[in-house]
């Protein structure tokens, strides 16, 4: 019986996409171990401080996940070159994983922007 709405969504997912999501999962969990799961904009995502700072999801071809904000583009240029990013979303594939490092950043980037927008 699935714990939490993401668990609920995850079963939805084929199983050999599921798996990578699980991989992702986790990593997000690792980076940020007190984060509540939730469910936004339909999609899994982390909470942190009471805002969503991540979410991921599969695709037809990749997979992607979600900063919520429109300016990772701009934030992490270097690194994302040669990806498929739009204005909220960030795309990978099994082969091609976003690092443990530049996902971390990305998620402190959003922390922060969420903590200075609340005056925290």
């Amino acid at each position: 019986m699935p714990a939490n709405a993401v668990d609920t969504y995850l079963t939805g997912v084929p199983e050999e996409k599921r798996a990578v999501l699980e991989t992702v999962r986790e990593r997000i969990r690792a980076i940020v171990p007190d984060a509540e799961e939730t469910i936004s904009y339909g999609l899994p995502a982390f909470r942190v401080e009471g805002k969503v700072v991540i979410g991921f999801k599969a695709n037809r071809d990749d997979y992607s996940i979600y900063p919520f904000s429109g300016g990772a583009a701009e934030r992490f240029p270097e690194e994302l070159t040669g990806r498929t990013v739009t204005s909220g979303s960030i795309h990978f594939t099994p082969e091609d994983p976003i690092s443990d490092d530049l996902l971390r950043r990305i998620i402190e980037w959003r922390i922060q922007a969420n903590r200075e927008r609340t005056g925290h």
